[in-house]
């Protein structure tokens, strides 16, 4: 008659190899929503950063809210910086998706607001880009293990526009 320690040998690596693949993916996964988390929130302050140049432009919006001269210029210069992180527009983009080639949309509005204290206009930026995984293909895509749809980022601003 076999021991009880003999028949109990193997088991352990048995359990080992049947979750060391589940603790693995929940490791992958735990870190892939930590980067997407990451990149939303660049995506965020970059946005943040456009709408607010864009507020403090020099005479790009009259009382009416309509655009003037140096609109196409300005708003130009807070895309770079939305895009690049510097205003000359050099250097790699902050996010791998995040390019001005119509892969991300970049909308820029100006409507004018009234209110008790009040009437200005006020600069709304909106930028919806591709989430880039930082594992392709395992979690995020097509014939990706889990077979998620690819999803985009969305990042929104609002500032009322001083014009200095």
């Amino acid at each position: 008659m076999s021991s009880p320690r003999n028949r109990m040998s193997g088991v352990a690596m048995v359990e080992f190899a049947i979750v060391v693949p589940l603790i693995l993916m929940l490791f992958l996964g735990i870190t892939e929503m930590g980067h997407a988390f990451h990149q939303h929130n660049t995506l965020t302050k970059a946005v943040a950063s456009g709408a607010r140049y864009l507020a403090r432009g020099y005479a790009i919006l009259d009382a009416a809210c309509a655009t003037q001269g140096n609109w196409s210029a300005a708003r130009a210069t807070a895309e770079n910086l939305l895009i690049h992180g510097n205003t000359a527009g050099s250097g790699s983009p902050l996010l791998p998706g995040l390019d001005d080639s119509g892969a991300t949309d970049i909308q820029v509005t100006h409507p004018q607001f009234s209110d008790a204290s009040g009437s200005g206009c006020v600069i709304r930026m909106t930028v919806d880009t591709d989430y880039t995984p930082i594992f392709p293909g395992l979690f995020v895509g097509d014939n990706s293990l889990l077979n998620l749809p690819t999803f985009r980022l969305s990042a929104a601003s609002e500032e009322r526009y001083i014009g200095e």
